[in-house]
């Protein structure tokens, strides 16, 4: 039987979490430390972006709410956390809380009071630590195991289900979290546009790209659909892999993926294959996860790509057709305004959000300019240029 894998958000001002044991593991789990931090203030910044991936929280009790605390009694941290443990433990998806102190049992009455109920919810459920003790951590962890095995939410399950392919998600910026977006979803009558199941798996492919772009593994063209053919070694825009680096059957697999997802991308519906259609006339997300599963699969291959060292950069041929800086000029139009142009040698940029003059430019295709500027006869849609 494989490891449970639990992570856990551990607030302690003594900073406990960096000690060599962590991760905690044995034959059923494994602990992971998502992520330490000395106040509550940290710690319900992390919660509101990161909640889906906690499985659980450790607090000391001697912590302030913001900063280091200012004595061995300041308790305002641990005051803090019980109120985002009301916000995230609490409801359909629980986070439990742990409180792990050095603090005895006569300290911690002084500190919050006897009767002030803010000890309560970890001495009702068990979920009370001392540090004081033999072997401490093995009986937080094991504790912590039974818990979260125990709720098993959806989250905690889809993870572990496919560790291998959330862990290659890892590798690729915002994948992890589109991923699981994905393996959550479940059919709607209230959709209102199957769009939004979809878009999410496209966009997984769209960062796989861009990142074997930033390695060189693939030279920059300006559609997956490009991507798709080039890496089933066909000619694309006159650039060509020299050596296959994915499966035929994966390059098929992804093929299918591109198709349906455009099919229903954009806004645009019941297109060449009507998946808008089809989705809402079967009422299930079958034909979504189909194309999730085609996804979690290029993750692997992405992972795989980049953990081989024996695989050379710019394994590919072709030039592109210009690669230079980005520079800007003001030009009077006849009308008396002025505008800013973008452009790099004799390539005029069409503009888009983010171009900054002095930025890198690899362009790949151009048509003939319009503007009867003898300097930049050529121009360049977006879609065919990358800046970097």
């Amino acid at each position: 039987m494989s490891q449970r894998i639990i992570r856990v958000l551990w607030a302690d001002d003594e900073k406990v979490y960096e000690e060599n044991y962590m991760p905690w593991e044995n034959d059923q789990y494994k602990i992971e430390l998502e992520a330490g931090v000395t106040d509550a203030d940290e710690l319900g910044s992390i919660l509101a972006k990161q909640a889906r991936f906690i499985d659980a929280v450790i607090v000391d009790a001697n912590f302030a709410d913001k900063g280091m605390p200012k004595s061995e009694r300041t308790g305002s941290g641990l005051t803090k956390s019980n109120e985002l443990r009301a916000k995230y433990g609490e409801g359909s998806r629980t986070i439990p809380f742990f409180l792990f102190t050095g603090r005895t049992d006569d300290v911690l009455k002084d500190m919050f009071g006897s009767g002030s109920g803010l000890l309560d919810y970890f001495i009702d459920n068990g979920q009370k630590f001392s540090k004081l003790v033999e072997n401490p951590y093995k009986r937080l962890f094991d504790r912590i195991d039974e818990v979260v095995s125990y709720q098993r939410t959806p989250e905690f399950q889809m993870r572990n289900q496919y560790r291998a392919e959330f862990e290659a998600a890892r590798l690729v910026p915002d994948a992890e979290r589109l991923l699981l977006q994905g393996l959550l979803y479940e059919y709607d009558d209230n959709w209102k546009d199957v769009q939004d199941y979809f878009t999410p798996i496209r966009k997984i492919v769209e960062r796989i790209a861009d990142e074997c772009v930033d390695k060189e593994i693939l030279p920059f063209v300006n559609t997956l659909e490009g991507y798709g053919k080039l890496l089933n070694c066909e000619s694309v825009i006159g650039f060509q892999l020299n050596n296959r680096i994915m499966e035929k059957t994966l390059c098929h697999q992804l093929s299918y993926l591109l198709d349906i997802t455009q099919d229903c991308s954009h806004g645009k519906k019941n297109l060449s294959l009507g998946v808008d259609s089809y989705v809402r006339a079967n009422r299930n997300t079958n034909l979504f996860r189909s194309v999730l599963f085609v996804a979690m699969d290029l993750l692997l291959w992405y992972e795989n790509v980049v953990c081989n060292g024996s695989l050379a950069k710019r394994d590919w041929s072709g030039n592109y057709l210009h690669k230079g800086k980005v520079a800007t000029k003001v030009v009077s139009l006849s009308n008396g305004r002025d505008v800013t142009v973008y452009y790099s040698g004799q390539y005029q940029l069409e503009k888009a959000d983010g171009l900054l003059d002095g930025m890198d430019v690899e362009i790949i295709k151009s048509v003939s300019n319009n503007n009867k500027d003898p300097y930049l006869p050529y121009y360049v849609q977006t879609g065919f240029y990358r800046v970097f």
